[in-house]
């Protein structure tokens, strides 16, 4: 408005009606700013309030379902940096060691293994495919396949080859580097369930017709002698740790010691029912085997130790009337494990064939079991879909006494098998439900504790392999 043609007194009228109208602007201003300051505390104590209740829920989870655990305690974290929603994700990472869940096999992954230098994991399907994976990401390098199921996949000590074998009769030579199959080794039989190399990494063992296992050379990936004896067939096979022998386990009743030629050493004969596994003593002086025991057979001791020279047995374990799905033993031999079908984890001493120690940590079968490559703890797989890391208890009052240590949860179907890195800080596990899943045993609760909120989200979003379904989201987030 122009003050033109205006009167004097019109003029201060105007003038008047300004600073009237700019103070109201000032005032209606301040009163804004009081609301928005008053307003401001009740919102952020809001989130506060809604992040401890998430803090709280996801605690309450972290024993019945870790990943929705860990789900949650991202969400408090997110709602408010409460001290109660740091510690639940602390806590959550904690009990839920998840490093990657590797995905490919829809009808069930059969095993799992790491690579010799622990970067790869080599997986064996259902779905007549091996699987090449970054053990750190999960993500899939190469898609190896067969014809039939794979049952069982193998890395050359100098991680340079891996052999896979299936149901198709092949054994397979892949060059790990590029994916690509280097030979097809005619073995002639569907039952192959197993492939060994020796420690040096000259020959390769795997099964063949006739229930004869080969011997191959790795040089020439030709055939080099066979193992004629068993009966039927021979379910697996370990080679002594100077690789210069090797045993097979067999549906014979039987166990057998042969030299890398082919020639045989001993033969343990004496169980009355098909045998589970065969393990040597750390000295590779001894052989500990484990067999079936049901069905009413008299079959006690159901779990033997033997000479492996002469095949003569030395100790007797005698136990529960049930299935002694594999036996080992531990690093200086003065213990062997068994896990068996009535739930159990059993510690029996060497000398004297005596219990020592019984757990039932696991809610199903328990059908392997596994040592560190250090020695200080072994892993147990069983039919409650979980895998558990045990140790020795530092007990010189209870020899044998054991201590469970992680729980390594969720899968959705049995664990079939369970495996270690070489520097024992990590393991892979295949179950039934299609995945094999890659775990951390090094992240202690110690360096979470030490780690900074932003490590810790990060560490989180990497464990988890979903969001919140939206009815988890109106149970627990919604505000």
């Amino acid at each position: 408005m122009s003050d033109r043609g205006l009167s004097v007194s019109e003029r201060r009228q105007l003038v008047v009606l300004r600073w009237l109208v700019l103070v109201l602007l000032l005032v209606t201003a301040g009163l804004a700013a009081v609301v928005f300051r008053q307003r401001q505390p009740i919102s952020l104590l809001r989130q506060q309030t809604h992040s401890r209740e998430l803090a709280r829920s996801a605690t309450e989870q972290v024993g019945a379902n870790p990943e929705l655990a860990i789900l949650l305690a991202l969400e408090a974290v997110k709602s408010a940096r409460t001290p109660q929603a740091e510690e639940a994700l602390r806590l959550s990472l904690v009990t839920y060691p998840l490093r990657a869940i590797l995905w490919q096999h829809p009808r069930g992954v059969n095993s799992a293994t790491f690579s010799p230098d622990g970067k790869l994991v080599a997986t064996a399907g259902e779905d007549a495919k091996a699987g090449l994976w970054d053990a750190a990401t999960g993500r899939r390098l190469f898609e190896l396949k067969h014809t039939d199921a794979v049952y069982a996949a193998a890395f050359r000590p100098d991680g340079k080859y891996l052999v896979t074998v299936s149901r198709d009769t092949f054994a397979n030579v892949w060059d790990v580097a590029t994916g690509q199959l280097v030979k097809q080794l005619p073995c002639e039989t569907r039952d192959m369930y197993w492939a060994v190399f020796t420690p040096d990494g000259r020959l390769l063992v795997t099964p063949g017709s006739n229930n004869s296992p080969r011997i191959w050379s790795t040089e020439t990936w030709k055939q080099v002698a066979t193992a004629r004896g068993h009966t039927s067939v021979p379910l697996g096979a370990s080679f002594s740790p100077d690789g210069k022998q090797f045993v097979t386990y067999s549906s014979d009743h039987t166990a057998r010691v042969w030299e890398a030629t082919g020639r045989a050493v001993s033969v343990f004969r004496g169980h009355l029912t098909p045998l589970n596994s065969a393990a040597w003593s750390p000295d590779g002086r001894s052989i500990v085997t484990a067999a079936d025991c049901s069905g009413g057979v008299d079959c006690d001791p159901i779990v033997r130790i033997w000479e492996a020279a002469t095949g003569k047995i030395v100790t007797g374990l005698v136990g529960p009337a049930t299935r002694v799905h594999a036996a080992t033993f531990n690093q200086d031999g003065r213990f062997v494990v068994t896990v068996s079908e009535d739930q159990a984890v059993r510690v029996w001493d060497v000398q004297t064939g005596t219990l020592l120690t019984e757990s039932r940590g696991h809610k199903g079968p328990v059908l392997w079991i596994r040592f560190s490559p250090d020695g200080t703890s072994f892993v147990t797989a069983s039919k409650d879909a979980t895998a558990r890391v045990w140790s020795f208890a530092p007990d010189e009052k209870t020899p044998g006494a054991l201590q469970s240590g992680a729980e390594l949860r969720g899968h959705g179907g049995w664990v079939k098998t369970a495996m270690y890195s070489p520097d024992s800080k990590s393991i892979v596990t295949a179950s039934v439900d299609g995945t094999a899943r890659v775990w951390d045993l090094g992240d202690t609760a110690e360096r979470i504790q030490r780690m900074t909120v932003p490590d810790l989200i990060e560490l989180a979003r990497r464990r988890v392999t979903r969001e919140l379904t939206p009815d988890e989201r109106l149970k627990y987030a919604s505000d």
